[in-house]
């Protein structure tokens, strides 16, 4: 019995050990370039938010070129030797999308807008000729603006499918949980935006975040995204005259559209300029800029220097952290940041995702129930060695009770030892059962069998061996397509329609009724 208690206890401990990992509020950020990976990782806690670890990596030349993961198994390498560096086990993961061509517009919705706003938005997309692919993921979320009333402007950020996925596996390859896929400039703006953006509301807000001679210039008027603009400038702005030369170019040019078209004037301007790590020409760069724009106010800051340009807390001996590293872990923590929420996290890593909490949910149960089981085992045996004793007890005492009142309390205990025991073979029978635990991979078999023009507004099992889904539809036809659909799945012993109707609620909708047998489900 013993035993079965210390058992009992350590699948417990467990058991909170794995919850306290789930709810652990620790994130990384991991920012990619051509040439480094950056890493930074963050814990919060009621006092605020900590820099814990933070670690730079170089990466070998060709590895990552022109936005494209070249060879994603040394991508995983360097990645993993990084995180085992800092000590970083599965945490929740948010990377920078560095893929070319990648759009990021802020787009103009018309008057009369359409019901469905992101079927709008794909295919406006697609008609763009800088995604030259049409298998694309794509995010977007509406931005205010003066000029604008809210709801009529969206920000959109896309970029080919495969890229995307092929950086978020060389990612959960190194063991990292990816939740999040964004651009470095979303990154940087919500890391600096407690220090250098929020309470600018009489002022233009211009970061220009500078790698070689990529440069993405983001405007944010009344601490809200209004303009964003990316520019390849050919040379290298903190090697190249003729590259810092374009890059302010870029810079004059936006001021001056918003003198001209918007009558903003530059004296209401303030502009922050973040540069790579290692960028030996910053005091250069800085006195320049200030000698083209002395009416602005003016920042230089390095891409490493995290700890005084953001509120998350650093000690003092801690390592120079990325900007954008850090801007990336805080967009999975609630901290005070820009109204901007893009991920473009694909539909196909989602499923993955599902299918490992699932999993995990499964796994959960299992060791639960097995705790039951040893549980009962235990009260099991208590009653048996309780009846024995008391069996015992009263032969060698003074008969103080006739035979029949003995055969009474007998056959009571009795009752409740076989009690038990039927609950336990019960226990046994599900977690036996060859299917236990497959009810997750059902229905993620039937969203992905369900037809875009339909959707599902009751489902309900009468019993292990049956299920009933109805819902409504745009059309008969899907409705057909759907029992086919679901006469194919490998879980579905067969699938008929029982009744399809018109909606009587809604006008131009089908109701319909489906019944389905499940092969051979054992499990409940």
């Amino acid at each position: 019995m013993e035993r079965l208690r210390i058992l009992a206890k350590t699948s417990l401990d467990a058991l909170n050990k794995a919850s306290l990992n789930v709810l652990s509020r620790t994130s990384v950020g991991v920012y990619i370039l051509d040439e480094r990976i950056e890493l930074a990782l963050l814990r919060q806690t009621k006092d605020g938010v900590t820099l814990v670890e933070a670690a730079s990596e170089s990466i070998p030349p060709g590895v990552v070129s022109n936005g494209s993961v070249k060879d994603p198994a040394i991508l995983t390498k360097a990645i993993k030797t990084l995180s085992n560096r800092c000590k970083i086990g599965a945490k929740r993961t948010a990377v920078s999308l560095f893929a070319r061509p990648m759009l990021t517009q802020i787009m103009d919705l018309p008057e009369d807008l359409p019901s469905n706003v992101g079927q709008y938005v794909r295919k406006e997309v697609k008609h763009c000729a800088v995604l030259p692919s049409r298998n694309i993921s794509l995010d977007y979320c509406g931005v205010s603006s003066l000029s604008q009333p809210a709801g009529k402007r969206v920000f959109v950020v896309a970029a080919e499918n495969e890229k995307v996925l092929t950086l978020i596996k060389a990612l959960n390859d190194a063991g990292l949980n990816v939740e999040s896929v964004e651009p470095a400039e979303v990154a940087c703006a919500r890391a600096l935006y407690e220090k250098k953006i929020a309470g600018s509301s009489n002022s233009n807000v211009l970061i220009a975040l500078v790698d070689g001679a990529d440069i993405t210039l983001s405007v944010f008027q009344n601490q809200n995204l209004d303009f964003i603009r990316r520019r390849n400038v050919t040379e290298d702005v903190c090697q190249s005259e003729e590259g810092l030369v374009r890059f302010m170019e870029e810079i004059g040019a936006i001021i001056q559209y918003y003198d001209v078209e918007i009558g903003e004037k530059s004296d209401s301007w303030r502009l922050i300029t973040v540069l790579r790590r290692g960028c030996e020409r910053a005091g250069e760069i800085a006195d320049l800029l200030r000698s083209k724009f002395g009416s602005l106010e003016l920042d230089v800051i390095s891409e490493a220097d995290a700890g005084e340009n953001t509120p998350v807390v650093t000690g003092s001996d801690a390592p120079a952290a990325s900007l954008v590293a850090t801007g990336l872990a805080m967009g999975l923590m609630k901290v005070p940041q820009p109204k901007v929420k893009i991920n473009l996290m694909p539909p196909e890593s989602a499923d993955v995702k599902a299918v490992k909490k699932y999993a995990l949910i499964t796994a959960n149960i299992a060791a639960a129930v097995l705790i039951v089981m040893i549980l009962a085992v235990g009260v099991l045996s208590a009653i048996l060695n309780r009846t024995n004793e008391t069996i015992v007890r009263l032969k060698q005492e003074e008969p103080v009770m006739g035979t029949r009142a003995l055969l009474v309390e007998q056959q009571k205990i009795s009752e409740q030892a076989e009690e038990l025991r039927e609950k336990l073979n019960k226990i046994n029978e599900i977690l036996h059962s060859e299917h236990c635990g497959e009810w997750h991979q059902i229905l993620e078999d039937i969203r992905r069998r369900t037809p875009q023009s339909l959707w599902i507004t009751n489902l309900s099992g009468e019993d292990s061996s049956k299920i009933v889904i109805k819902g409504r539809s745009t059309s008969y036809e899907s409705v057909h397509v759907f029992v086919d659909m679901l006469g194919e799945s490998e879980y579905m012993a067969s699938a008929a329609l029982v009744e399809a109707e018109k909606d009587e609620s809604v006008e131009g909708l089908v109701s319909y009724w489906i019944d389905c047998s499940l092969t051979t489900f054992e499990g409940t």
